[in-house]
């Protein structure tokens, strides 16, 4: 309901200001989305039941969820570096493409000034920020590695059985998820 009437309201609005309050209406909604496509996924008990495998482009998935997350780093001074091989693996995609998102998205939303660095070879994916600015995040109320996102890789990590690690570094955190294990 809310994507269709955000899409309505942005055909019908001339007014260009207003278009930045529906995109962030339409992000919403996606972002919604994609914690209930994933709150309903984990929530079926049926080990036996086979998740569809696919064969992913992760480099593509990777550079959509760099895009879709973009808005994160408006007004900040960000140092954006990825190396990503051109690999396509077999996984499951709505696993996957949930864990990169919610990973993505919050070295933008955790990193006010730095270095965002994206690797992606051999089956393993390294996402670490690094922030070089004063601002400090408070943890006990965010999930920079504490909060509901965080909570749903681990058990989606766990569900697929790949190798997952997440670290604090020196001004923010060092991700590190091996899909070459298989479920």
């Amino acid at each position: 309901v809310v994507k269709s009437n955000a899409q309505l309201m942005e055909r019908r609005e001339d007014n260009p200001k207003n278009h930045t309050s529906i995109e962030r209406i339409k992000r919403a909604a996606l972002n919604m989305q994609h914690m209930t496509e994933t709150l309903l996924w984990l929530s079926r008990e049926d080990e036996n039941e086979k998740l569809i495998i696919n064969d992913i482009n992760i480099s593509n998935m990777i550079k959509h969820h760099l895009e879709d997350n973009q808005y994160l780093l408006q007004g900040k001074i960000i140092e954006l570096n990825f190396e990503i091989d051109e690999l396509t693996l077999k996984l499951a995609p709505t696993p996957c493409r949930l864990i990169l998102n919610n990973i993505i998205r919050n070295a933008f939303q955790y990193t006010a000034q730095g270095n965002i660095n994206i690797y992606f070879e051999s089956k393993v994916l390294i996402i670490e920020n690094i922030n070089t600015g004063n601002t400090e995040f408070e943890s006990e109320n965010s999930d920079y590695g504490y909060g509901l996102g965080l909570q749903l890789v681990d058990k989606i990590i766990d569900k697929m059985h790949w190798s997952y690690e997440n670290k604090p570094v020196s001004g923010g955190r060092k991700v590190t998820i091996d899909f070459s294990a298989n479920f």
